[in-house]
């Protein structure tokens, strides 16, 4: 930071220079006046004359003040400017803000709402994996934090190619609809911070990623028929034999994990059969599974003598290195090794579409989707089987 003071180069009737205050930030300006009148001499750069005494000790008191608050800024090792400085030196605007500060108040905002039942708990287990990429995103601007208005237009290209090339825990690229999700969330907490009037504008505005959806690289289930080699294989490890039942009873069921794991006394029975009935933990939406219409999935119940509470449970993080290994076992190789959770709950979607011809409003239906677009973005993939499938009827 740089205090420099200057005279204004129009004099008043009584040959006195209205003197200005300059703060330099890495070549960004903040002129301000400082209130004070004398002859100024450009070669020693302060006042002379009558009063010269007098004004000079008040410039060196400013500057003194602007000085002190510069240190404080940078020595709690958050970046700053020009305008900053001058806000708090005359503390006629608002303190500048930082995003993480902002960021943590969004999150106590959060908070309120899952108290008040407005969103589920796992929206403050979201809010902390968000900020968590904020700080991984302002280390590698070399930074700590940042003042709101220090956020520039062009981060968000920047924080959107940074991300795109991130690797997960893993060591996967993480995927464009997920790096969609942490820019929109990013994006929240600026607007957010605009909102309560620590911005004067939202330098991110019309911004936006766009959907992309997913491609058959991007796409994971399993067929009819290596389901089935599944369901024929008999796995001679208990954990293996554990793992086996739950994979089954979600491809056959279309269950997301959490729901799976909190089962309890869902099942339904009506004259044409047994019904699997509830609701998502997700989205609190309603879902339907015939279980009449899989007998895999009947047995499974019975074998556990109709009673939710005797599957087998494994966490989320060890099931999913279990059914790596499983598939490998069972010979489904070319899928052991990217299998995961949630792609249960896609094999199932594929299933009902492609082998049962099931339309997409019903398997929307069973999966609990309030409408078949995130179905189709995320569940159901056109394939030959289904082209077939369809062509059957005609």
């Amino acid at each position: 930071m740089n205090v420099t003071f200057r005279p204004r180069l129009d004099r008043g009737a009584d040959g006195l220079n209205p003197i200005y205050c300059r703060i330099t930030v890495k070549s960004k300006r903040v002129n301000f006046s400082t209130n004070l009148v004398s002859k100024w001499d450009k070669v020693k750069k302060k006042a002379v004359g009558k009063n010269a005494t007098v004004v000079n000790q008040e410039l060196a008191r400013i500057k003194a003040d602007l000085t002190e608050i510069w240190r404080d800024m940078d020595r709690s090792g958050t970046a700053y400017t020009s305008k900053m400085i001058y806000a708090a030196y005359t503390k006629t605007a608002k303190a500048p803000v930082s995003w993480l500060d902002t960021f943590d108040s969004f999150g106590f905002l959060v908070e309120l709402k899952i108290k008040s039942k407005e969103l589920k708990d796992t929206s403050f287990v979201e809010w902390g994996k968000h900020r968590a990429h904020l700080v991984h995103f302002l280390e590698f601007l070399k930074r700590k934090d940042c003042y709101l208005d220090e956020i520039e237009r062009s981060w968000y290209q920047i924080a959107k190619s940074y991300f795109l090339t991130r690797k997960n825990q893993k060591g996967e690229q993480l995927k464009w609809n997920y790096v969609r999700r942490i820019m929109g969330y990013l994006h929240r907490t600026v607007k957010w911070g605009f909102d309560e009037g620590n911005l004067d504008r939202d330098p991110w505005s019309g911004l936006t990623m766009a959907k992309r959806k997913p491609t058959l690289e991007d796409f994971m289930y399993l067929t009819h028929a290596e389901v089935q080699k599944l369901v024929a294989y008999q796995p001679v490890n208990n954990s293996m034999k554990k793992t086996k039942d739950i994979a089954l009873f979600m491809m056959y069921s279309g269950l997301s994990y959490k729901d799976y794991y909190e089962l309890s006394d869902e099942l339904v029975k009506e004259s044409d059969g047994d019904w699997l009935i509830g609701e998502r933990g997700k989205t609190g939406t309603a879902f339907f599974v015939p279980v009449w219409k899989f007998p895999v999935l009947g047995e499974l119940i019975a074998k556990y003598d109709r009673d939710f509470k005797k599957l087998p449970r494994l966490s989320n993080g060890r099931y999913n290195v279990y059914i790596k290994a499983l598939l490998a076992e069972a010979e489904i190789g070319d899928k052991s090794g990217v299998f995961t959770t949630h792609d249960c709950r896609r094999t199932f979607a594929m299933m009902c579409w492609e082998h049962y011809g099931l339309d997409d409003k019903k398997v929307a239906e069973m999966l609990g989707h309030k409408n078949t677009q995130v179905t189709h973005e995320h569940y159901l993939m056109l394939t030959l089987g289904r082209v077939r499938n369809g062509l059957s009827g005609i």
